[in-house]
């Protein structure tokens, strides 16, 4: 993580696993610090049209989507390992979120609330933030329900995934992925497997919902989609997935177990 920001006082719990899981405790206020409540309320319209701007992205559907996506690949991934791993979370409530909001992109998030238990905190992620911004988000600039929800549910199993993989067991947090998911009522927008690589068997999870990336001056220029998009082809998707395996057990010297 950066520099410890004003306001803070550490870490959240689950920032010891790595950088995706990075978040703080705390209430950081100056800028480029910003309460999440006013980035999806008065805010959110200019958020909208600075992401559209940055992205090349002319239609607002587009950008509401890319904002909430970028939003809940920052928040989900620290506030649900942190509830998995440790049982216990900080507040995810809209209004005790803070995001730094710099170059039209959620870069860190801070949360200000005392910890509750798992059983707590997860319905309330949902319940009272990614809900509320979700609606936010369709009513003020048309993205569809169904894009948002999926991107919900697709930062569910990046965290299952970063989580698992690590783990003695790299299909771990297969389960408690899919209570999420099912208690969230998304579980139909990915799709997460244990399939068999090296040995062993490994979380694997795809997008069954579009995050409209592809319609931005961004994509354009790049021409490429993500290894769980799903309007790359399944054997391709599952080809870059076993290439991922690969990688990941040659990075970290990990034994190939059955070889």
């Amino acid at each position: 993580m950066s520099a410890i920001p004003a306001g803070v006082s550490g870490p959240l719990l689950a920032a010891d696993r790595g950088p995706r899981f990075a978040a703080w405790v705390g209430r950081p206020d100056a800028a480029p610090w910003a309460s999440a409540a006013d980035l999806f309320g008065s805010g959110l319209a200019a958020a909208v049209a600075a992401v559209g701007e940055a992205r090349g992205a002319a239609n607002p559907a587009v950008a509401g989507a890319l904002l909430f996506e970028g939003y809940a690949m920052r928040l989900i991934p620290p506030v649900l390992a942190a509830a998995l791993t440790e049982a216990r979370a900080p507040d995810p409530g809209l209004d005790a979120v803070r995001v730094e909001w710099a170059d039209a992109r959620v870069g860190q998030v801070a949360l200000d609330g005392s910890c509750g238990a798992a059983s707590e905190v997860v319905p309330a992620l949902m319940e009272r933030n990614l809900a509320v911004a979700l609606d936010a988000v369709h009513r003020a600039a048309g993205t569809g329900l169904r894009v948002l929800r999926g991107a919900a549910a697709h930062a569910v199993t990046v965290t299952a995934l970063h989580l698992s993989w690590p783990d003695e067991q790299p299909a771990r947090y297969l389960g408690p992925a899919r209570e999420v998911l099912d208690r969230w009522g998304v579980g139909e927008l990915v799709r997460m497997a244990a399939v068999p690589v090296a040995g062993e068997r490994w979380l694997y999870a795809e997008r069954r919902s579009c995050c409209l990336a592809f319609r931005t001056a961004d994509h354009r220029r790049a021409a490429s989609f993500c290894a769980t998009c799903p309007v790359t082809p399944e054997a391709e998707r599952r080809g870059s997935f076993h290439d991922a395996v690969g990688a990941f057990i040659d990075r970290t010297g990990r034994a190939r177990r059955g070889h």
